[in-house]
């Protein structure tokens, strides 16, 4: 069984980091240079596991579901089913399919982020792509249906995903920690 250079804990084969301290483990090649180690960090800072900044990651993916499921059920359903303008046009069918769309990539992200895939960083970049880019429609079709939206409107369709992703986007592609966790 491998071990870690830097605090000699046992490795599963094949890690890319050691669950304990966090050290970047190379493949040894013989044939090529000698493997370089990160330093490794205090042994009360271990990174493994969902702790830190993911904890608030964790609390948005189990509410956002719901959040989202309850303006399906109360708004999107109801202006669907209620007819009207909105409801009887292929905007109104997008609002739907968006929001149920977004809610299956919210449950995929739980289930990738609960049982710590290595895909979840990226999948969850996608998310944010997603979501920033049907927000943008929604409010440009908003716009041209002169539905009038007041400005904490527009910040929850257009500015809030933004300011998300320009938080979660460096840390999931940064974050000693996101390394460590996401190796499954």
């Amino acid at each position: 069984m491998p071990t870690c250079l830097a605090c000699s804990i046992g490795l599963q084969p094949g890690s890319r980091f050691c669950p304990r301290c966090g050290s970047a483990l190379l493949a040894f090649n013989p044939n090529g240079p000698l493997p370089r180690f990160s330093p490794p960090l205090h042994p009360s800072a271990r990174l493994e596991g969902i702790g830190g900044w993911l904890i608030f990651m964790a609390v948005s993916l189990a509410v956002t579901p719901l959040f989202v499921a309850r303006k399906i059920v109360h708004t999107d359903l109801a202006v669907f089913h209620g007819g009207g303008i909105i409801g009887a046009s292929v905007v109104g069918s997008f609002f739907v399919l968006k929001d149920f769309v977004t809610l299956a990539a919210l449950l995929l992200m739980n289930w990738l982020f609960y049982t710590r895939k290595q895909a979840f960083p990226r999948a969850m970049i996608g998310y944010f792509i997603w979501v920033i880019g049907t927000h943008l429609l929604e409010a440009l079709m908003s716009v041209s249906l002169h539905i009038s939206l007041h400005s904490s409107a527009w910040v929850r369709l257009f500015w809030s995903p933004i300011f998300s992703a320009a938080i979660w986007v460096p840390y999931l592609l940064i974050s000693r920690r996101v390394k460590a966790t996401f190796v499954g």
